[in-house]
This record gives C-alpha cells, structure tokens and sequence, in this order.
C-alpha cells in the first residue's frame, strides 16, 4: 500500500526526537518483548500531546500496532514493526496485549 501522501513528509520536518515511553515503540525497548496494540487511538498515550503517535494514528492511518525487538544479546538493535489501517489485533488474543 505504501505510506500514505500525509505522512510521507512528517519525519523530515520533526529533527530527531525521541520515542515516547508510553507509545508501542517505548514499552518495546523498555521491556524487550513484542508489544502489540489493537486501537492505538484507544490509548491514553493518544490523548496526549504525543507528536509520533498522533502523525502515525492521523496522518498515516494507523490503527492495529505490533512490534518485534531485534536484540544481540541483550542490546536492543532494532525493531520489526508492523501496522495495519483497520483495528485488528495481528495474532494471538486480546489477553495478551502489553
């Protein structure tokens, strides 16, 4: 599908900022564990004055989140990170969501 015209343009005008501790991205790398997110406008995170989450949610059109850490050892190197337009928890169960 490709990144949506609204947001193609956001990260280049933002700098470097840093990932908010409450945001998907933020409990990964504090916990090192995949984090998965069925409404990511249903968090409180997204009442706030979050500048990711917001252009993720309203400027690209993300609604189901998941994260998967990519570690050496216990370094946090990276992350896969998928989304999805609709809410639709990506597998597993309700339960399970951080």
């Amino acid at each position: 599908m490709g990144t949506p015209k609204p947001f193609e343009a956001w990260p280049d005008g933002q700098g470097v900022f840093a990932v908010g501790a409450d945001t998907g991205l933020g409990r990964m790398n504090g916990s090192r564990t995949v984090i998965k997110i069925m409404d990511v406008k249903s968090e409180t995170v997204y009442r706030t004055d979050d500048l990711l989450r917001h252009a993720k949610a309203d400027l690209d059109g993300m609604r189901s989140f998941a994260a998967i850490p990519i570690l050496a050892g216990d370094t946090l190197v990276g992350a896969f990170c998928i989304c999805r337009q609709t809410v639709r928890l990506f597998c597993g169960d309700a339960s399970r969501l951080a």
